[in-house]
């Protein structure tokens, strides 16, 4: 009888547990698996929704204001957001890419150019309603861009990359820098003037549009990364360790100024 028992026992707890081995089975085979067939709709991807920061948490990389409201910022895996509030609020863009974005300027509150890695190059004509893609030539990592009206734009980069257009960027031409040092921003007073820095402490000055670039004594070999120029005795270029540098005679030589701090300065910007 005892033994009897302890079958019964063992015969039953088998049952129970092959019972619920085969609900579970079922359970995941109803999961996972999708009728499939003609007129048969698939469920699409679930998707992640950004909840905080808002209205997005990556990496900003640059920043282009049309006035004292608009402005545009992008950054990583593609990002570009809109403030028509003077950045009391942003709102999300579409970019379609997942590629980093470096840098953007725009002309007026419906042109703009963002660039980034990759060779990326993206033109808005509508605000930032819609992007489209255009072809620089090349595939190094594009950091800075300038456009002293809606067909003329410059482009800096990778090994001293630049990149120049005329017509709006439906043709990106490339431009003898001089260097092969990575290049951050670039910045025109007019279709002709400009300045472009990068690694090493480096300044290039260009009066003809680009066509000849002059390298410049900057006095220092750390990296600077942005530059804003109002004329040609009025500019400033910022870099790591807090540098602040001025020009002393329409940018010939430099000289540095005091922020007091001692942490990158990944831009500036100089409305008037």
């Amino acid at each position: 009888m005892f033994f009897s028992r302890i079958f019964y026992k063992s015969i039953l707890s088998f049952v129970i547990i092959l019972i619920i081995f085969m609900s579970l089975s079922c359970s995941n085979s109803n999961t996972n698996s999708n009728p499939t067939g003609p007129g048969i709709l698939q469920p699409e991807p679930s998707e992640w929704i950004w909840q905080n920061p808002l209205p997005q948490g990556h990496h900003l990389r640059g920043v282009s204001f049309i006035d004292a409201n608009i402005g545009i910022a992008v950054g990583y895996y593609g990002t570009i957001i809109k403030t028509i509030d003077g950045g009391t609020n942003w709102v999300s863009q579409k970019s379609n890419i997942k590629s980093h974005l470096q840098g953007v300027n725009f002309f007026n509150a419906n042109i703009g150019t963002a660039v980034g890695t990759g060779g990326i190059i993206l033109r808005t004509n509508d605000g930032g309603v819609t992007w489209t893609g255009q072809n620089g030539n090349t595939s190094n990592s594009l950091q800075g861009v300038w456009f002293t009206d809606a067909k003329t734009g410059t482009i800096v980069g990778r090994n001293g990359t630049i990149l120049r257009t005329t017509d709006g960027g439906e043709n990106w031409l490339n431009q003898s820098s001089g260097t092969n040092n990575w290049l951050f921003g670039v910045n025109f007073i007019d279709a002709y003037n400009g300045m472009a820095v990068g690694r090493y402490g480096t300044i290039l000055h260009t009066i003809d549009g680009g066509k000849t670039w002059v390298n410049q004594t900057s006095g220092t070999s750390r990296a600077l990364y942005g530059v804003s120029c109002i004329d040609a005795f009025n500019c400033i270029v910022v870099g790591e360790f807090g540098i602040i540098l001025r020009p002393t005679d329409g940018g010939t030589t430099w000289e540095s100024q005091v922020s007091g701090i001692t942490i990158a300065l990944l831009g500036v910007s100089f409305f008037d």
